[in-house]
């Protein structure tokens, strides 16, 4: 199966906790979302960055501008 290219977006909900949501680079349809917010921004990453571990094409999108996960 091939690796697709996949954004991670980060945002705040009503409640301002802290989601992701993940879709397709090529088409933009959201692929899966957190089922939960969190707190503080950091958990937030963090379990996205876990979540998309295996998939080294992976963009992640800050309220302030696209930046790309270091490992």
């Amino acid at each position: 199966m091939a690796i697709m290219s996949i954004r991670v977006s980060f945002y705040r909900d009503r409640k301002k906790d802290w989601r992701w949501r993940a879709s397709r680079i090529r088409n933009g349809k959201v692929m899966a979302d957190s089922a939960e917010g969190y707190r503080r921004p950091g958990e937030c990453i963090r379990a996205a960055e876990i979540l998309f571990a295996a998939n080294p094409d992976v963009e992640f999108q800050f309220p302030s501008g696209p930046a790309r996960a270091t490992k």
